[in-house]
């Protein structure tokens, strides 16, 4: 007489069971049970560790008499498990006390388990009266048992509070970062009585927001959609109407300053005149000794690095960026350049009188890379003016 496999219709916490498949292995999801949790369009389903150890312990037996492992041993072994991963974990044999033949059954066992899976299709985004699946599988080459699974019906779901985008947008507001030409900002919503929450990430502009190379002046637009991709996951308590509202706009300011007024710059940009410097051109590979003579076009001070870059262009309409340690002192206005903050000492002062030796020099360049050293600057930098 041939076996034959019938649903089994049961009620089971509030989850309606449809359906039992996988004749001969369906008695290990005989207890399985299913909690839903969430909100309507955005729940999820889930199976309690206790539940997945028993079921997965009954498993362990089938796949441990199949691979024939030590009676003794695999009991100990299902014994001592306190979760479903345990049943799959070579550490809790003890290696050392197996032989040859219990260590081989042993790992055939493991293999199986290992490729063993208890699943729910879907897990997410659900909604009530929606069916999932349990299914339990060994997706081993030569499982050891058949497929086995059990449908329920998605129940229970809370109902999310409705709330209309453009009541979001109007509380759209943003926090400058850094300097202007280098700088920021983080914008925020406001959703019902929860917290601010960040969405920069919805924002566009002419310069990327995240490289952080915003001035003030620049204007940011930020579109419903992309505000509305960013909170729909993070509050799924709030059903979120779209209102097809046009995008925002902001103009960005307040950013800090980039401009720093200093009183000895160009006493500190004139050392540098008629002072020896080795340098190569294309003429003149191997390189010669000059005495330097230009005009500054460009002061940057790299306050994270105490980095200062003066660019100077030369009769020839050639430039030389030259890089030196620098401090600045900011307790008065206008600041000034220096060389130690104990002494004070300006930072003129400690220019080598007769050569440019220990300074960083650039190469001969036919063109002015101010624009190039900004673009690839990773820190916050100032432009130094002379103080009037």
């Amino acid at each position: 007489m041939k076996k034959r496999c019938w649903g089994l219709f049961i009620l089971l916490l509030g989850a309606i069971v449809v359906g039992v498949s996988g004749c001969g292995s369906e008695s290990y999801l005989k207890d399985v049970k299913v909690t839903f949790a969430g909100y309507q369009g955005n729940g999820s389903a889930d199976i309690s560790e206790k539940i997945q150890l028993s079921i997965m312990k009954r498993v362990a037996e089938k796949e441990g008499k199949s691979a024939k492992v030590d009676a003794d041993l695999l009991k100990a072994y299902i014994d001592k498990a306190e979760t479903a991963s345990d049943l799959a974990s070579e550490t809790n044999f003890e290696q050392g006390n197996l032989t040859n033949e219990q260590a081989l059954r042993a790992q055939e066992y493991l293999d199986h388990m290992y490729k063993t899976t208890l699943d729910i299709n879907p897990s997410t985004n659900l909604s009530n009266g929606k069916k999932v699946q349990v299914v339990l599988k060994d997706n081993s080459e030569k499982p050891y048992f058949k497929p086995a699974s059990k449908d329920f019906k998605v129940s229970g779901l809370k109902t999310p509070k409705k709330i209309s985008m453009k009541s979001v947008l109007n509380t759209l507001s943003y926090k400058p970062v850094g300097i202007s030409g280098q700088g920021n900002v983080v914008i925020t919503v406001k959703v019902a009585n929860e917290k601010r929450t960040n969405v920069t990430r919805a924002a566009s502009a002419a310069v990327p927001v995240r490289e952080s190379k915003l001035s003030n002046g620049d204007e940011i637009s930020v579109a419903e959609e992309d505000v509305f991709n960013l909170i729909k996951k993070k509050y799924p308590q709030y059903k979120f109407v779209r209102s097809h509202s046009p995008a925002k706009y902001l103009t960005v300011k307040g950013l800090e300053s980039n401009d720093w007024n200093v009183s000895n710059l160009n006493a500190v940009a004139n050392k540098f005149q008629g002072l020896n410097f080795a340098h190569r051109t294309a003429e003149k590979p191997n390189g010669f000794t000059d005495k330097f003579s230009g005009q500054l076009r460009h002061a940057l001070y790299t306050e994270s690095f105490r980095s200062l870059t003066l660019i100077y262009e030369t009769p020839a309409h050639k430039f030389f960026t030259f890089g030196i340690m620098a401090l600045v002192d900011k307790n008065n206005e206008p600041k000034k350049l220096i060389s130690d903050y104990r002494t004070n000492e300006p930072l003129e002062n400690a220019i080598n009188s007769y050569s440019l030796l220990g300074h960083t020099v650039s190469e001969e360049l036919d063109a002015d890379p101010f624009s190039s050293i900004q673009e690839h600057s990773l820190s916050r930098q100032y432009m130094l003016h002379q103080a009037k």
